[in-house]
């Protein structure tokens, strides 16, 4: 499976978060989207954020059971990536020079393994491409 789509910790969150209800709609369509497309993909650490802020800093929290069973559907369904430390130094001096290029001010961090062409940020839910 070749992802096309490199979800932000926040959209994920966004789906379970009932006080943002435009927010949990966006993010909702776009995961449907993403799930129906077989197109998302997740690295580890956004993984384990989305675990522990489903489970503590939502209002109210997923049970520890509902988010693990929530991270086994993206572990089954979209590609996940390791990011190692020499990944995020070379993705931060990519990020770097498309910055200059394209005006983006939101930090985001490029998989040099991966082939996701599409990032998915939150709080507007916007992708950007490269």
């Amino acid at each position: 499976m070749t992802a096309s789509v490199l979800v932000d910790t926040n959209v994920l969150v966004y789906a379970y978060d009932r006080s943002e209800p435009s927010k949990q709609q966006q993010a909702l369509a776009v995961l449907d989207a993403l799930a129906l497309s077989s197109a998302g993909a997740v690295t580890s650490q956004i993984l384990a954020e989305f675990f522990v802020t489903v489970t503590r800093k939502l209002r109210p929290p997923l049970s520890a059971g509902e988010a693990y069973g929530r991270l086994q559907n993206y572990l089954r369904a979209w590609t996940v990536y390791d990011v190692s430390g020499l990944i995020v130094a070379s993705a931060i001096i990519s990020w770097r020079i498309g910055m200059r290029r394209s005006g983006l001010r939101r930090d985001c961090i490029r998989s040099q393994r991966s082939s996701a062409r599409t990032l998915m940020l939150a709080p507007r839910l916007k992708a950007y491409r490269w």
